[in-house]
C-alpha cells in the first residue's frame, strides 16, 4: 500500500514530513531520504500502537492532486511511501481489526493509480479481494 506524504525543507533546517491521510502522523530527518525512512517507521509504529490499544486504524486514500489543493501543503514535495501490510498483518497476529481496516483500502487500490494491474497482491486481504 502506498501512502502519500508531503515533505518540507527550509534552508538550514531538517526535512519535515507530514502524512495527510493518517491523522497526527509526521516525522523529520536530516535529509529527504532520512525523513522518508523515518516516516515509514512512524507510520508502522502508529498503526501497531493503535492495534495494541484496540483503537480504530483510520487511513484515508487521497489522491496527491487533491492533497496539493490544501494551502497547508503549499510548497511541499510529494512522495509515496510503501507500507508493507502483510508484515503488519503478521505482527498483529492476523488481527481482525487490521483486516477490516485494510480490506476497503486494498479494494480501492486494485487498479488504482499507485499500483500496476500486474502487481502481486500485497497482503491476505488483497488476495481475497482479487479472487472476487
Amino acid at each position: 500500500m502506498h501512502i502519500p506524504v508531503v515533505i518540507f525543507k527550509d534552508t538550514a533546517s531538517v526535512s519535515g514530513v507530514n502524512v495527510p491521510d493518517i491523522k497526527g502522523v509526521h516525522s523529520w530527518g536530516d535529509s529527504v531520504e532520512d525523513a522518508l525512512n523515518n516516516v515509514l517507521t512512524v507510520i508502522t509504529s502508529h498503526i501497531e500502537t493503535l492495534l495494541e490499544l484496540g483503537e480504530p486504524v483510520e487511513i484515508t486514500q487521497s489522491k496527491i492532486v487533491t492533497l496539493q489543493a490544501n494551502p497547508e501543503h503549499a510548497g511541499g514535495m510529494w512522495a509515496l511511501v510503501q507500507l508493507d501490510l502483510e508484515t503488519l498483518d503478521s505482527k498483529s497476529g492476523g488481527s481482525l481489526q487490521l483486516r477490516q481496516t485494510i480490506a476497503p483500502i486494498a479494494k480501492s487500490l486494485n487498479g488504482n493509480r499507485y499500483r500496476s494491474h500486474s502487481a502481486p497482491p500485497c497482503c491476505p486481504s488483497c488476495r481475497s479481494i482479487r479472487k472476487r
